[in-house]
């Protein structure tokens, strides 16, 4: 063991026994002899070896096997005031309430939240309670639910009574990991539960994580804190951590080299790490964001052969690369479909039987669910729960299941996602995103034009090339947003057609959404510190701040509208070519 990690394993053990001795003495009658039986000795190296193991995890860099993530983690950064402030310790986010941290894809959300936990051990003030939400089972309450993973912690006899007297007492700090997994149909009471522990404990700590827009950003129990992006030559020490000495000099004298500018991509730890692993097969350099992603199953399917020179790992399927990454694709599919990332292995094993039957290729499922987490490491088995190594790489290979689709069934996904309903547009965002790059032509004639003509109140079929901004139209796309609209369009529950536009410009313009979103909170701020909405948002838009929203909302749904423009004509420039193949 390393002095480092020998100092770490002291200091967590004596933080531990710290805030299990503050606990005891606190307690009172029944409470002090369980805290007692806590404080043995034994017991104390039982809790901290499990926390401890909280930092264990399998990623893309290490795939075959948990390893300590203080060996590859890079400091995560977060923006407090708009500035990156690197983050080593929950105190320095300099706020005592709680938080939600919210991070796009890949910039390391989890590992930020496990690392977290680890440091609150070792300050030996409050017990870290690290919960993954997508694990709550149907109908389970969340409180039962840390109170389960508390026990499984090493606090054992732990009851819901003497977890919420801890909650009180503020004697521990949850750390609740990506709420955006949370399927859809549990979110709202999930949400309840968690506002509930807010109001009802004001010294107990609550982190939540996740990516954008799930909801829970918008609660008034919450500071929401953004996750910095790698900026400049941060991404040198990202890889300089992440990869051994030689190999890092020699991936960061590729990048510098490189006639792309590559660098522009390396904003996560994500991509850092992909660009590690194709480096270390390949031996190459991306030249674009879907390099990252493209060829990786083929690429990891081929790692250990590769390395072996003329050894073939023995596939128990039978199958070829292109068979097994169809059939990765549909399990992808099927499984977002279904929202899930996590799955037993026999659901999995259901899975890769109905892509096959999809995809009519004739195999052994349960084999082929062998093959694919035994070579390529994509999905990972810990017992009989099975999950993706990564999200994005589920979203990705799920997009380019939909792009391999005849153009019928692709256009039945479209049209599907086109729907004016939020929930569609969320939870196929991140898909529809890739399809852009990957299947431009129909995600534009089935998606996008026929999608944002709606929102604007438009004719689908017939084309438009000049654009009258009108009242109704801004009503429309923004809800009412200068004040020129109903009042309920604001602050009655969203109405679904507005819900889903808002979401559906965050595809067309990710800069309109942002706009959009901080003008809601401005109104808020405003409706609330007058106590009189419709006053505060009439005050508004006659004001002169007022007449500028309704303008920036005008050259929004222009600029909305050349995007229209735009990929008609590209659609009708691609459709010209077809009679190349008139005979």
């Amino acid at each position: 063991m390393s002095t480092v990690a020998t100092i770490s394993a002291v200091a967590g053990k004596k933080g531990l026994e710290k805030v299990v001795d503050d606990i005891y003495k606190t307690g009172k009658d029944q409470l002090r002899i369980r805290f007692k039986r806590w404080k043995a000795r034994k017991n104390i190296g039982v809790l901290y070896t499990q926390i401890k193991n909280i930092r264990k995890v399998k990623t893309i860099l290490q795939p075959e096997k948990a390893v300590d993530l203080l060996k590859f983690y890079y400091p995560c950064k977060v923006k407090i005031d708009d500035k990156p402030k690197t983050i080593r310790d929950i105190s320095e986010l300099d706020r005592d309430g709680n938080i939600v941290i919210k991070g796009t894809v890949g910039q390391g959300k989890s590992i930020f939240f496990r690392y977290l936990a680890s440091r609150e051990m070792v300050k030996g003030k409050k017990i870290p309670l690290f919960v993954e939400l997508r694990r709550i089972g149907k109908g389970e309450k969340l409180v039962d639910h840390m109170v389960e993973e508390a026990n499984a912690l090493g606090l054992k006899g732990l009851d819901k009574g003497t977890f919420l007297w801890l909650a009180e007492k503020g004697k521990v700090v949850l750390l609740l990991d990506a709420f955006d997994e949370i399927p859809e149909s549990k979110r709202t009471r999930i949400t309840n539960e968690i506002e509930s522990l807010a109001k009802k404990y004001e010294h107990l700590q609550i982190l939540v994580s996740s990516r954008p827009n799930s909801g829970i950003e918008n609660s008034p129990f919450f500071q929401v804190f953004e996750m910095a992006q790698l900026e400049g030559q941060e991404y040198v020490e990202a890889i300089s951590v992440m990869a051994e000495e030689d190999i890092a000099g020699n991936i960061i004298k590729s990048i510098r080299s490189s006639r792309t500018p590559i660098r522009e991509l390396l904003t996560t730890p994500l991509m850092v790490a992909l660009l590690i692993v194709r480096h270390g097969i390949e031996q190459s350099i991306p030249e674009n964001l879907i390099g990252f992603y493209k060829g990786l199953f083929t690429l990891l399917i081929s790692r250990h052969d590769k390395m072996k020179g003329g050894y073939t790992r023995p596939r128990k399927s039978g199958l070829g690369d292109s068979s097994l990454e169809n059939l990765f694709e549909g399990i992808c599919f099927l499984t977002r479909k279904e929202g899930k990332g996590v799955f037993s292995r026999r659901d999995l094993t259901s899975y890769a039987k109905e892509s096959a039957r999809l995809s009519s290729i004739k195999c052994d499922s349960d084999k082929v669910v062998d093959d694919i987490i035994k070579i390529t490491c994509m999905i990972l088995q810990e017992g009989e729960e099975c999950r993706l190594i990564h999200k994005s790489l589920q979203e990705y290979h799920s997009a380019n299941f939909i792009r391999n689709q005849p153009d019928e069934i692709a256009r039945r996904f479209y049209v599907h996602a086109a729907k004016p309903n939020r929930v569609t547009h969320e939870h196929w965002r991140e898909e529809l995103l890739f399809l852009k790059i990957i299947d431009k032509y129909r995600f534009l004639k089935f998606f996008l034009i026929p999608a944002t003509k709606r929102m604007l109140g438009l004719d689908v079929k017939s084309a438009q090339r000049t654009l009258k901004v009108t009242r109704e139209m801004i009503v429309q796309v923004f809800g009412g947003l200068c004040g020129i609209g109903p009042i309920s369009h604001f602050m009655a529950p969203p109405d679904t057609q507005i819900e889903s536009n808002i979401v559906l410009i965050r595809l067309v313009r990710d800069v309109v959404f942002n706009g959009l979103s901080n003008i809601a909170h401005l109104l808020k701020e405003i409706g609330d510190r007058e106590h009189n909405v419709t006053v505060a948002i009439q005050d508004f838009s006659d004001s002169e701040l007022g007449h500028a929203l309704r303008d920036w909302a005008v050259k929004s749904i222009k600029e909305i509208h050349s995007e229209i423009v735009s990929a008609e004509n590209y659609v009708k420039e691609v459709e010209s070519r077809k009679e190349i193949f008139e005979f």
